[in-house]
């Protein structure tokens, strides 16, 4: 074992026999300082205020996203269905031919509740 590993070994040992009822209450008053201490030489969590439920920078993905989703699926669009296609070595030509059917099909005869459909079936695949 090395020195270092010897001095960690030591050190802890000599902790553990030296944790009894007064150095409970010595642990409880340190963290009760250490508390009063931070909170004064800090500043307030509370010192901030702010106005909207908007915490997070404009420029941000999940905002930026946000306002598109306001945008795209307004309150009287209903729920927007999204659809993720995968494959795990990529979509083939066929795959892209039967997404293509399917939008047909959805556009032909729309489902229940369906209000729109992206134009999928007459989109064309750049490769």
């Amino acid at each position: 074992m090395t020195r270092k590993g010897e001095f960690l070994k030591n050190l802890l040992a000599n902790w553990g026999k030296s944790i009894g009822p007064k150095t409970r209450w010595l642990t409880i008053i340190l963290w009760v300082l250490l508390v009063g201490v931070v909170s004064v030489v800090w500043p307030q969590v509370n010192s901030q205020e702010t106005k909207s439920n908007q915490l997070l920078p404009e420029d941000t993905m999940s905002v930026e996203a946000s306002k598109i989703a306001d945008e795209q699926f307004s309150e009287d669009a209903g729920v927007p269905l999204l659809l993720a296609w995968y494959a795990n070595d990529g979509l083939s030509e066929e795959d892209y031919k039967q997404i293509q059917e399917l939008y047909g099909k959805l556009e032909d005869q729309p489902l229940d509740h369906q209000k729109t459909i992206p134009p999928f079936a007459t989109c064309h695949r750049k490769l």
